[in-house]
This record gives C-alpha cells, structure tokens and sequence, in this order.
C-alpha cells in the first residue's frame, strides 16, 4: 500500500494531508522501526490541537466575528487555574443568555494563560451576536462591548482588548493553542494553560482515499481541483514521528464563481 491522502471539506477551505501508511515500503528501502522521542510527540499532539482549531476557526467563524484578551488587574489575579476557569465559565453563562434571547448562538475557543510573571490572562476568539441584537441593558450591542460590560463591571475584573478576526488563522490556531513548551524562544513564554472550546462546533469526518503499491507524494505536485486555489503558504512538509515516512498538509481555498 502507497499512501492516503486525507481531506476536510470545510466550505470554502478544504484541509489536505497526504502520509505514507505503515504498509509502505519503497523500492530498496526499509522501515526502521524507531520509537519517537517525547519531544516529537509533543510536537505533533501541538500540530494536531492546532489543527483542530483552526478547521473550527474555518468552518464557524469569519472577520466579523471577535479575538480577545481578558485580562486582571495586578491586584485581583485568580489563586489557580480552577479560578480562572471559573471566572471564564460565569462570562460563558451570562453570554449564552443573550445570544439565546436575541436569537442566536454562541460558539468559541479560548486558551487560559499563566504568563511567565505571574500574570493570568484569557486569549478569545468568539462569534459575533446577531444583527440587531440588544444587550442587558435594552440597548443595541455588539459582542466585543458585551464582553466588555460583563468582564469588567459585573464580573469586575481587568482590561478588554479586542479586534476584528484576521484571515490568518493559521497563526492565530497556533497562538490560540500554545503552551508552555510550544511557547518557548517565542517571546510569549506561558508556565502554564489550558485550552478549550464550546461544543457545537463538529468538524466533519475526511474524505479517505488510498493509493496502492509503493507510490508517493513526494516531489510530486499537488493537484488542483477545477474551481479551486493551492494557499502556497500553507504546504507543509514532515516527517511522521511515528512511521519515519513523509508526509505533507496543505489547504485548498474555494475560488468566487462571478455571476454576470
């Protein structure tokens, strides 16, 4: 057996990853069957949570919709982790009474963070309200400023800062997704976290092809679909910890029909 090639469809993204199966042998070559060091391992479960978060970032969310940094005054940090998740699930709770009054759904992903001085912060990406939608205090609201109130005046804690999502979700998946190890010689260390995300955001099981015998990818190019685009930036090519055998990612953008 050759390899397989796996795709997500995601709507107007597709996410591609070619790898050689066990079974693959090539033309006088073989296998050696080594066992991955813990720090490949921790690279690849960091590839795989990036991922994952960013086919969700894909498939439910768009530039209309909010990042976040919550923050606490240096007077009033959480004792633990425990703590923060506590303060993070009492926004949650008040946010999903107004999305369901005004019609709506909430879906996010959060990445609870202990900086290296001491300092608890959550970083946010969470989907805008409704059009039209109005807050607690019966005026018209969007989510950057909801979270904003709750945060600070009903929840009293720190600083609020937010933007519009960026079309870089590749690098906002892995920043959203980092952790003490990852984070390292990055200029952003962490000593501690935990990452999360609301659970009505399914992403669809692949699409499995297999390509038999000995065949390979590499150096090979990728093709292209009719109505579709290869994002350049996004090819990746690895080594697989666990086989030794390549393996490449890349992602698929859908192209706009015109309509005359």
């Amino acid at each position: 057996m050759g390899y397989e090639r796996r795709m997500w469809n995601l709507g107007r993204v597709k996410e591609v990853e070619e790898r050689h199966t066990w079974t693959w042998h090539p033309p006088g070559k073989r296998r050696k069957k080594e066992k991955p060091t813990p720090e490949a391992v921790r690279k690849n479960n960091q590839r795989v949570a990036a991922r994952k978060r960013r086919m969700q970032l894909e498939m439910y969310f768009d530039e209309n919709d909010a990042y976040m940094t919550l923050t606490y005054p240096k007077d009033g940090r959480p004792a633990d982790m425990k703590e923060c998740q506590k303060d993070w699930k009492d926004l949650v709770d008040i946010l999903r009474r107004v999305f369901r009054r005004n019609g709506g759904v909430l879906r996010w992903i959060r990445n609870i963070e202990l900086g290296s001085k001491g300092a608890w912060h959550i970083h946010a990406v969470i989907k805008e309200l409704p059009a039209g939608s109005i807050g607690m205090d019966g005026k018209p609201v969007h989510i950057a400023k909801l979270v904003q109130m709750i945060w600070q005046k009903q929840l009293k804690h720190g600083r609020v800062d937010s933007q519009y999502l960026q079309n870089d979700v590749e690098a906002l998946a892995e920043y959203i997704t980092k952790t003490p190890e990852s984070s390292r010689d990055t200029g952003h260390q962490i000593t501690e976290n935990n990452c999360s995300a609301s659970r009505n955001m399914p992403l669809p099981e692949p699409e499995i092809r297999t390509y038999s015998r000995w065949k390979t990818f590499v150096d090979r190019d990728i093709k292209v679909p009719k109505g579709w685009a290869l994002d350049k930036s996004s090819v990746r090519d690895s080594i697989n910890p666990f086989t030794g055998y390549p393996r490449r990612e890349y992602r698929l953008i859908k192209l706009e029909v015109r309509r005359c």
